[in-house]
């Protein structure tokens, strides 16, 4: 088990790791649903609803906001990376919905 990571978080930790006892399918559906999760929580456009810390609020205005001149994240990147916020800090204020 890893410290810090949401019951969700867990169980998507062990699907990946192979030690999960279901099968691809449910594995999958899952997974779809951790995307909708996200994509749903993505699309909220005030900070106030994020339910993040202030730090991370403002990590993500930075990401979603700012005019990059060169360099700019790829969006997988932002992404892996917008799923793991979710996990660890929104998916704890959501009661069932946020517990895979």
């Amino acid at each position: 088990m890893v410290t810090g990571v949401t019951e969700a978080g867990q169980a998507l930790l062990s699907a990946l790791e192979g030690n999960a006892t279901d099968s691809a399918a449910s594995i999958l559906l899952r997974m779809n649903e951790l995307r909708y999760q996200v994509d749903q929580w993505r699309k909220l456009t005030s900070p106030n609803d994020w339910l993040v810390t202030p730090e991370t609020a403002r990590l993500l205005q930075h990401w979603r906001f700012h005019k990059f001149n060169d360099i700019r994240p790829f969006f997988c990147q932002i992404e892996a990376v917008e799923t793991a916020i979710w996990l660890t800090e929104v998916a704890p204020h959501k009661g069932k919905t946020g517990k895979g």
